[in-house]
């Protein structure tokens, strides 16, 4: 499930591509030893297709609350 997709450096114009990280979730969520909460940091490369990729992984527990994150939605992140 996707709590919040924030824009937190770049061109706020520029959006990801939903199908993209809908993906990255299943296949995250289904692999084995999968956090409970966790986050996929998707960037929209410089490209002639604004390519949607994956920039890394993250557990839940070592995220910073991002402007656009609310306190309800990290709280529930990182419990």
């Amino acid at each position: 499930e996707v709590l919040a997709c924030c824009n937190y450096a770049g061109d706020p114009a520029l959006r990801v591509e939903p199908t993209v990280v809908q993906e990255g979730v299943a296949a995250r969520s289904a692999a084995p030893g999968c956090p409970a909460g966790y986050a996929l940091d998707y960037g929209v490369l410089d490209d002639a297709g604004r390519t949607t990729a994956l920039v890394e992984f993250n557990d839940g527990f070592g995220l910073g609350a991002y402007p656009g994150v609310s306190a309800a939605q990290y709280t529930r992140l990182v419990m």
